[in-house]
């Protein structure tokens, strides 16, 4: 759970890499909601931002394993071993954004690996993005727009050579 960050976008790579699913959390919600959607999305691992480290532990991020983002979460990266298993089923989830739960209870809708790929594919191929461009998106990247729109600018920079860093 995280406000819009760099190390969300890094979040989101890492997971496309290693098979997980991550399950962005709106900042926005009360306690009992990030409770219920993590619970109905079985999280057993969560990355929390230090700014919004009480509203995790209100929904109960931070009595599942978990890491906050800072610079003990650099150092531990910087000191693991590259990743060496093998890459994602193309058809396994890679995130799953909650609806809002304006008829009901919030639902899960699982992307899959081959969806973000396609996307960024084509965003790539249709706008010619090189490493040293700048993305810049101001929607909430809990939201598939947000989200959508910095991971599908971030991953053809990352793939080419680029990188991912604030300023």
């Amino acid at each position: 759970m995280s406000p819009n960050s760099p190390e969300l976008v890094e979040t989101l790579l890492a997971a496309s890499v290693i098979g997980a699913c991550v399950v962005p959390l709106n900042t926005r919600l009360i306690g009992s909601e990030i409770a219920y959607q993590c619970d109905d999305a079985d999280v057993a691992y969560a990355v929390v931002h230090p700014t919004v480290s009480n509203l995790g532990d209100k929904g109960g991020l931070l009595t599942r394993r978990h890491v906050h983002i800072g610079e003990d979460l650099e150092e531990r990266i910087r000191a693991a071993d590259l990743f060496q298993g093998p890459r994602p089923d193309p058809d396994a989830p890679l995130i799953q954004l909650y609806t809002s739960g304006t008829t009901g209870k919030p639902k899960g809708c699982l992307l899959t690996q081959q969806n973000w790929v396609a996307r960024t594919t084509s965003y790539a191929g249709a706008t010619s993005i090189v490493p040293a461009d700048v993305v810049l998106t101001s929607l909430s990247l809990f939201h598939v727009a947000g989200l959508g729109w910095a991971a599908v600018q971030a991953a053809p920079v990352v793939r080419d050579g680029g990188s991912c860093r604030a300023k």
